[in-house]
């Protein structure tokens, strides 16, 4: 538990060197304060983020727009209008999710696969429902494609099976077809190195160990409480 609690403070860490100067204290505040809630509240979104394989963390990172990271996450009005009050003085964004029907998003196909295409990044983390439908609909995850050297190679091909944003071990692309004509742009930039995420600790795995501690605890403080009275008699 405590190897996982440490992860959970580098990120907030990396969050406060991103320029969230007071996440601490907005993180303890909703930690000390879940009993007011009416609805689970997420965040701060990076420690809610579980990556399956750590070798996406930089593309993760260059899809999904800095200040989403350090969001918390609501889905009850009564919740957002509480963390917004409370909040603001730590200047960390405060989000409100609305279901809404699910636009239509690519699939990965057999002839994506034979360019070296290998996962959409949607399909590489683990979250809670709420914080990954937040990501997907402000980054547009489940749009966004991983290849490898090989796909960089032959990347031009990848815009040709309906690709329009691709990273590869080299390169974020991004492509973009005009309103008019059959001319379609394309953007590229080298990929940076990953900053913000540690080695992955799944928040709801810390969750569940902490709900164990306390069951170990509680138990071992009857054993203790039976043994003294024992002990009397």
């Amino acid at each position: 538990l405590e190897h996982i609690e440490r992860f959970g403070t580098c990120r907030l860490q990396a969050l406060k060197d991103l320029g969230a100067r007071r996440i601490f204290e907005a993180y303890q505040w909703v930690q000390d304060h879940q009993h007011e809630f009416q609805r689970d509240v997420h965040g701060a979104i990076l420690l809610e983020v579980n990556l399956l394989n750590q070798d996406y963390a930089a593309y993760l990172e260059g899809q999904v727009p800095d200040y989403l990271w350090k969001a918390f996450v609501t889905d009850s009005p009564h919740d957002q209008n509480l963390l917004n009050m409370n909040l603001k003085k730590f200047r960390v964004p405060v989000l409100n999710f609305v279901p809404s029907p699910d636009d239509p998003s690519p699939s990965l196909t057999t002839q994506m696969q034979g360019l070296g295409i290998q996962a959409r990044l949607i399909d590489v983390f683990t979250a809670p429902p709420t914080v990954k439908k937040i990501l997907r609909t402000v980054a547009m995850l489940d749009h966004s494609f991983i290849g490898t050297s090989e796909t960089n190679r032959q990347a031009n091909q990848a815009s040709k099976l309906g690709v329009m944003d691709l990273w590869t071990p080299e390169n974020h692309y991004r492509w973009q077809a005009p309103r008019y004509g059959c001319h379609i742009s394309a953007n590229v930039v080298l990929v940076k190195p990953a900053r913000i995420f540690s080695q992955s600790a799944d928040t709801r795995e810390q969750r569940e160990l902490q709900q164990k501690k306390l069951v170990v605890e509680e138990t071992l403080g009857s054993i203790n409480n039976e043994s003294r009275h024992q002990s009397g008699e």
